[in-house]
């Protein structure tokens, strides 16, 4: 045991200064780099070379390096200008290799520029390393309740064996979930891309990247309750049957977008802004959501081969949101007529007995008072549990309809029942 000790010590002690050394050496390269940049910046860059590169041409490269002017006019970011270290490590470390990432090239290596003081000014040197092309391989998503798997692939257009377009994977998710709703939507979602490398046999140019989307909803928005106002004449179920969102949905802002897109669409209101003209109010303020982390909404692309997401289980809190629509004028001459009464039910109901009960009937004019004295009804019957307005009544407009009149439309009604357990179906 003791010989041990000695031995650690003696190894410490002679291993000591080397490290010392090592780290010396590294402070003072370090320095000596800085001192260099300080040296160079401000001189003017006159040309770059590229070593390395096997698959983009020098003038590709140069082309990626390019910025749009004031004017419009395409030129270099680096060439002509004067030199600064960190303005063009970000041009190599982000803008080139954004554009081989973007071209499938997932795993391409960007050296630092290697610096040559000439006599008319700046040479830069830099190296490339392509590596593989690589091509998308499985999909996979987890933890999402919001999406699937269908909707992204549909939407992003992300389909199996193209070529892998990292800018477009990094977007992926962010777009799903819809970020450009969080300004007013407290969102809590949090993701991330795990890729897992793959080699194609006899192909060692190509490979394949599969992608498992970890998803964790931290706090999922179910929408509570949905509101209309403005609407004086036009009624809520002609803008309810547009509307993609309904109560007991969960909340996605993309679908607000898409549902006030198909209310402009039906030429009777104003143009409707989705972002001016739609509130929100939520059941705690999203500084409250302790399960909210605003800084870690938007996802990352890893690249550690065997790395696993923790998916946590997710909270429920509460959205109402309010549309506010302005009626073009000659909107109050329009006319609701009832085509159809059903009653639904999971069970045999007395429905000859409910029918006889309603104060409503198929081609008469829709009357919102005659319905609410139809339920009261119905709820007197005690035929059936009792039935709500809002909870057990779906009041639709057909949305395509062969409309000789303008002015008039048909209204379907359903009204959903449960019978009373002591009920008959006699008539």
């Amino acid at each position: 045991m003791k010989s041990k000790i000695v031995f650690v010590f003696v190894f410490v002690f002679f291993l000591s200064p080397i490290l010392s050394y090592a780290q010396s050496k590294e402070i003072a390269d370090e320095k000596t780099k800085e001192q260099e940049a300080e040296r160079l910046k401000g001189k003017r860059i006159i040309s770059i070379e590229f070593v390395g590169n096997k698959v983009f041409s020098e003038q590709e490269l140069l082309d990626a390096l390019q910025e749009t002017d004031s004017k419009g006019q395409k030129e270099s970011a680096l060439i002509n200008t004067t030199y600064d270290a960190d303005w063009v490590d970000y041009h190599l470390q982000y803008t080139l290799r954004k554009f081989l990432w973007k071209l499938g090239y997932l795993k391409a290596k960007v050296g630092d520029a290697k610096v040559k003081d000439l006599e008319h000014g700046l040479q830069l040197h830099i190296s490339i390393e392509e590596g593989v092309l690589y091509r998308i391989g499985k999909i996979e998503v987890e933890g999402a309740r919001s999406f699937s798997k269908l909707e992204i692939i549909e939407k992003f257009q992300i389909n199996p064996s193209e070529i892998a377009n990292g800018e477009k994977i990094s977007k992926v998710i962010y777009e799903a979930l819809d970020k450009s709703g969080c300004e007013k939507i407290p969102c809590g979602y949090s993701a991330e891309i795990e890729p897992i490398f793959r080699d194609i046999e006899n192909k060692p140019n190509e490979g394949l990247v599969d992608l498992t989307i970890h998803v964790d909803e931290n706090v999922v928005f179910i929408v509570r309750r949905v509101c209309f106002a403005g609407n004086e004449y036009t009624r809520d179920f002609t803008l309810r049957r547009e509307m993609l969102l309904q109560e007991g949905d969960i909340f996605v802002f993309s679908k607000i977008r898409e549902s006030i897109n198909r209310l402009n669409s039906l030429g009777l209101f104003e143009l409707i802004d989705a972002d001016k003209d739609v509130e929100y109010s939520f059941e705690n303020s999203f500084a409250d959501s302790e399960s909210t982390d605003t800084t870690s909404n938007k996802p990352k692309l890893k690249y550690q081969e065997n790395d696993s997401a923790e998916i946590s289980e997710p909270s429920e809190k509460y959205v109402d949101f309010t549309v506010k629509v302005r009626e073009k004028p000659g909107i109050e001459n329009i006319v609701y007529y009832i085509r159809s009464i059903k009653f639904s039910s999971e069970e045999e109901i007395p429905e000859k007995k409910l029918r006889k009960l309603l104060l409503i009937k198929e081609g008469d004019v829709f009357n919102e008072e005659m319905l609410e004295a139809s339920l009261k009804k119905l709820n007197a019957s005690r035929l059936v549990t009792e039935v709500d307005r809002y909870n057990n009544v779906r009041v639709e407009l057909p949305r395509k309809e062969n409309r000789t009149n303008p002015n008039r439309f048909e209204l379907d009604i359903t009204i959903f029942v449960e019978k009373v357990s002591n009920a008959t179906n006699e008539i």
